[in-house]
């Protein structure tokens, strides 16, 4: 009578690969991403530390972000009051007396007329348009500086993306380890269970023997309980030891999605900056708004030959600034680059529209580090309370990360 079923190494693997058959493969988690925007924020859940070195590695990743967002809000703030300023601009030229509004259409009219002329001037030598010629003019000395931050942003936006695309990766593989280590358990509680209903059989058989077929089967039961035993202790030496890995690498996880968070946070911030620019430069790149000036600086070594027209376009100019100066512009200055605004309506509702366009971004960038802000102080808080024993620890690196 054969009382145990042992199977081969070869079945055992084989029922094993039919327990895993439809689980995520590594490449799955590594092909994963957030649904949405490619860098959304994702909360992350509040977890016990093990040591003083986890809880200042978590706060300082959480300080940091915050001190991201806020320093984000800030820079936001000025330009959204100076495209609130320019706002204002318009609606005090769209509001101007009847008699005002001629004479500034006037001096919009020649300057419209001469920088037409400068046109026809270089028309057939001139390799950039008159827009943004006007555009690299109005930046003057300030343009080095654009282009230098615009690089930079390019850069850095570059580096974070191949940041993220590493924690993407360990964030896929470490979630395919949990999930591959929680498989291994299930099937060991399984196995034990069979052990456990091996075990109890193994008692009934020997009541049986003793007591109904009265004959002497213990020599045969100690053998089986000895074999259920070392599986037992197999089974539970294991347990722990997947248990353990599996807690270390979810830790490990939580780890990533926080660096993950940083990252994307500032991936926004710094992808909204450039989207910003590029939007205000009218140009893709920095390669793009560099080349740009290169043909700039040449179109203006050629209209040197046309200064005669210059003097007259510059009379128009003051005439236009003259009439503007009595109604305290917040910038007066940029209304010769928009004269089409100043003698079409049309256009001075395109202009509303652009400005109105620009500053909703900007409102947009400032309410998600708002957000961000305080999910981070939501998250920082629900630390604290799962791991009150630090507190001391979490209140000075706080205190000491917001200070900086």
């Amino acid at each position: 009578m054969k009382l145990f079923n042992f199977k081969s190494r070869k079945q055992k693997k084989g029922e094993l690969e039919g327990n895993l058959e439809g689980k995520k493969t590594i490449q799955d988690y590594l092909r994963e991403k957030d649904s949405g925007k490619a860098a959304v924020y994702v909360p992350q859940k509040a977890f016990q530390a093990r040591s003083e070195e986890e809880v200042i590695q978590f706060l300082e990743i959480e300080v940091s972000q915050m001190k991201d967002a806020r320093k984000a809000i800030e820079d936001a703030k000025e330009e959204y009051e100076s495209i609130t300023n320019s706002l204002m601009d318009v609606q005090i030229i769209t509001d101007m007396p009847e008699d005002d509004k001629i004479a500034l259409r006037e001096a919009a009219d020649k300057i419209k007329t001469l920088t037409q002329e400068r046109e026809s001037f270089q028309k057939e030598v001139s390799k950039i348009t008159e827009a943004q010629y006007s555009k690299m003019d109005s930046y003057g000395d300030e343009i080095r500086n654009i282009m230098k931050k615009m690089d930079d942003d390019e850069k850095y936006s570059q580096l974070i993306q191949k940041d993220m695309q590493t924690l993407e990766g360990e964030k896929g593989t470490l979630r395919y380890d949990v999930d591959d280590y929680r498989d291994k358990l299930e099937v060991l509680q399984k196995l034990a269970s069979g052990i456990l209903f091996l075990l109890s059989a193994c008692f009934v058989f020997f009541f049986v023997s003793v007591f109904a077929l009265e004959k002497d089967y213990r020599s045969v039961i100690y053998v089986a309980l000895a074999v259920i035993a070392i599986a037992l202790t197999i089974v539970f030496i294991k347990n722990q030891d997947y248990t353990g890995q599996m807690k270390a690498a979810e830790r490990k996880l939580n780890r990533v999605i926080s660096l993950l968070n940083r990252s994307k946070v500032r991936y926004v911030n710094v992808q909204n900056s450039l989207d910003f620019q590029y939007e205000k430069y009218g140009v893709n790149s920095a390669y793009e708004l560099n080349h740009i000036w290169g043909l700039y600086l040449e179109a203006k070594r050629e209209r040197e030959l046309y200064r005669h027209n210059s003097q007259e376009l510059h009379e128009a100019q003051t005439e236009l600034l003259g009439i503007l100066s009595e109604y305290d512009l917040n910038d007066a200055h940029i209304w010769i680059y928009r004269a089409d605004a100043l003698l079409d309506n049309r256009e001075m509702v395109e202009v509303r529209h652009e400005l109105n366009v620009r500053r909703q971004k900007i409102r947009e960038n400032m309410e998600y580090n708002k957000e961000v802000v305080e999910k981070t102080n939501v998250e920082i808080k629900e630390f604290t309370k799962l791991n009150k024993g630090y507190g001391d620890q979490i209140m000075a690196v706080v205190k000491a990360g917001l200070k900086v």
